[in-house]
């Protein structure tokens, strides 16, 4: 693993081969196309799109061949820059609406690609999210989602000879794919290079937690480790503060006073408050960007602010101002994607709860208070309430579920931190909250670099910071894009 520093020195001391040559994870779907949107100030909500939607009729479930349930799958083709012989640039975009594709392909690190190596790009929406999904009914067959159906869907679309919006035969392994993707996309990445080696020639993981986790405490360390100091003491002085009030046992009455202090309704349950309102802020450090940092925006209410109590006042002011740009959300959504926004989905639109499914059945991710016996307790910005049992509840109010996530099973499969890949390039942020699960954790075995497996981490760096296309700090991310596009080019010849 190289960090970007010492890339920068080697590139300028050793060999000039830079001329030669990672989301809903938010956390409960961690939306990477609405990040990048939101970034260059695109509303993901418009309904104009400068690019085609296309259609593949793909099975329902892969494995089964009687069963002959089907559903369309979206996809969007960006040719502009592609040259008989370029790479196809494949990705999954992972747990969002991937509609419009615009951002991801004309002003990201996909449409770089494209431009330099004359690739064509394809975006492809995963199953059960958008409008890639079966048809509504009362009873979604969850089962038929997961990440291996997901991984089935990518091979069969990489294999068809003909695909509506692209001129003659692009299959695999006849041409060249690299599949890329950032958080679960980059996850998918990685492991469709590791079960289909065959149909893709290489892949890059951007942000990918590779590693499922039943307790992710480690989420939010990161922000501890590297937040500004005054504004993580205030945060912890906040968090202190809520869960001393609910360890009082205070009466409905004074918990309604406490709950309207911060503009959540009274009826909300304790811990979904609790998680609510400081997932306000710290949903905002993933949301870094090379262009902004919204996260500076918390810690400036507590520039002059030292006084537990006043920081508890201003912060209460902030969150109710916040929560009612947010009005046209559900009173129980949570920013960092979880809590009972996610119960709350539309009845007639199941699949807003897509995200959920997927982590009560496979990943767990549950970003909790952490261990008291752990140093990070002390220290903690989330309440004590947040623990795993409070995400076993919404699995099995939601989907009746009662069985753990499958994570023993997902990281057995997939190899976890122990994914080591030919042709792959793993690229991680150092203040990622979600590095802890990545190839690049400090808690994963160390791995060193190859001349064909790669794994970078971005100084400064958050979630999927390398989908922008700029100089990042220092220098790093626009190096960081030259030696990435000059080894795909080594490896293609």
């Amino acid at each position: 693993m190289i960090f970007l520093p010492s890339l920068l020195l080697l590139i300028c001391c050793a060999v000039n081969w830079s001329e030669a040559r990672t989301g809903p994870l938010n956390y409960g779907g961690m939306n990477i196309n609405r990040l990048f949107e939101s970034e260059k100030g695109v509303q993901h909500s418009k309904t104009e799109s400068n690019y085609t939607t296309y259609y593949i009729e793909q099975p329902l479930d892969h494995h089964d061949p009687s069963n002959k349930e089907t559903f369309r799958q979206r996809y969007w083709v960006d040719d502009s820059h592609y040259k008989a012989g370029g790479p196809i640039i494949f990705n999954n975009a992972g747990e969002s609406n991937a509609y419009p594709a615009d951002g991801l392909l004309s002003r990201s690190v996909f449409a770089l690609m494209a431009k330099e190596m004359n690739g064509l790009v394809i975006i492809l929406e995963h199953r059960y999210y958008g409008e890639s999904h079966p048809p509504l009914s009362e009873k979604p067959q969850w089962e038929f989602l997961s990440a291996n159906q997901s991984l089935a869907d990518m091979a069969r679309f990489m294999q068809q000879k003909q695909l509506k919006g692209i001129k003659g035969d692009i299959s695999a392994p006849k041409n060249k794919w690299i599949v890329r993707g950032g958080s679960y996309s980059g996850s998918l990445s990685a492991w469709m290079r590791l079960l289909y080696p065959d149909l893709v020639y290489a892949a890059v993981s951007s942000s990918g937690p590779v590693q499922a986790q039943y307790n992710f405490y480690q989420y939010f360390n990161p922000i501890i480790q590297y937040g500004p100091p005054r504004c993580v003491n205030a945060l912890h002085n906040i968090v202190e503060r809520i869960d001393q009030f609910f360890a009082g046992h205070p009466s409905d009455s004074d918990k309604s006073q406490f709950k309207n202090a911060f503009g959540v309704d009274p009826r909300t349950p304790d811990v979904d408050f609790a998680d609510e309102v400081m997932g306000v802020a710290l949903g905002l450090w993933q949301q870094a960007s090379i262009k902004q940092f919204p996260f500076d925006e918390v810690c400036s209410l507590f520039t002059n602010v030292k006084d537990p109590k006043k920081q508890l006042q201003v912060y209460q002011k902030w969150v109710k101002g916040a929560l009612a740009e947010q009005k046209d959300q559900d009173v129980g959504t949570d920013t960092n994607g979880e809590g009972t926004g996610a119960a709350q989905a539309d009845a007639q639109d199941p699949y807003l709860n897509s995200w959920m499914w997927q982590v009560c059945s496979e990943f767990g991710y549950w970003q909790v208070s952490p261990p008291t016996s752990t140093s990070w307790y002390n220290r903690r910005v989330t309440s004590n309430l947040v623990t795993t049992g409070y995400y076993d509840d919404l699995c099995k109010q939601m989907f009746n579920r009662t069985t753990p996530p499958a994570i023993q099973t997902i990281n057995d499969y997939y190899k976890g931190w122990d994914l080591h890949l030919n042709r792959t390039i793993w690229i991680n942020g150092e203040w990622d909250p979600w590095r802890p699960l990545s190839v690049a954790s400090d808690d994963a075995p160390k791995r060193e670099n190859s001349t064909y497996e790669l794994s970078f981490v971005i100084p400064h760096g958050v979630h999927c910071y390398d989908y922008s296309v700029g100089a990042g700090y220092k220098n790093s991310l626009a190096e960081l894009h030259n030696v990435t596009i000059s080894t795909l080019k080594q490896w293609l010849k």
